[in-house]
C-alpha cells in the first residue's frame, strides 16, 4: 500500500471551520485533508477572482502607500522636524496670538530657572 498524504479519521466526527466553530462533518476512515468540509453548506470561503496582473497592480499600489507611510514617518521623526515642533510649542507657550510676549509666563519661567540655580548652589556648598 502507498503511503499518501492523509488524514486518519476513526473517531472524530467534527471539523473546525474558518471562524473557529466546530462543524459536523461526514467522514469515512481516511480521507485527504481537502475532502474535510462541514457537512452544512452555511460556511462560506471567499475565492479570489482576481487575474494575476490585477493581483501585481493591488501589490503595487500597497507597496506605494508603504513607501509614502514611511516617508512621512521618516519626516516626522526627523531630529530638526522634532526640534521645529518643540521650538513652535514652547512659542506658543511664550508667545500670545497678537505676537506679543506674554510676560506672566516668562517671569514665571525665569523664577523656576533662578529657583534651580539657587538649589544647585546649595548642594553644591552642602557638599564642602
Amino acid at each position: 500500500m502507498i503511503d499518501t498524504p492523509a488524514t486518519h479519521v476513526a473517531h472524530s466526527e467534527t471539523a473546525v471551520t474558518t471562524d473557529g466553530s466546530r462543524q459536523p462533518v461526514h467522514l469515512d476512515e481516511q480521507q485527504s485533508d481537502q475532502s474535510l468540509a462541514p457537512a452544512d453548506t452555511d460556511t462560506k470561503v471567499a475565492i479570489d477572482t482576481r487575474t494575476a496582473a490585477q493581483i501585481e497592480a493591488d501589490l503595487a499600489a500597497t507597496r506605494d502607500r508603504l513607501t509614502l507611510t514611511l516617508d512621512e514617518l521618516q519626516a516626522r521623526l526627523a531630529p530638526s522636524a522634532i526640534a521645529s515642533r518643540g521650538k513652535a510649542k514652547l512659542k506658543g507657550i511664550v508667545v500670545d496670538e497678537s505676537g506679543g510676549v506674554r510676560v506672566e509666563r516668562v517671569a514665571a519661567a525665569g523664577a523656576v530657572v533662578v529657583g534651580l540655580l539657587v538649589l544647585r548652589g546649595l548642594f553644591r556648598r552642602a557638599r564642602r
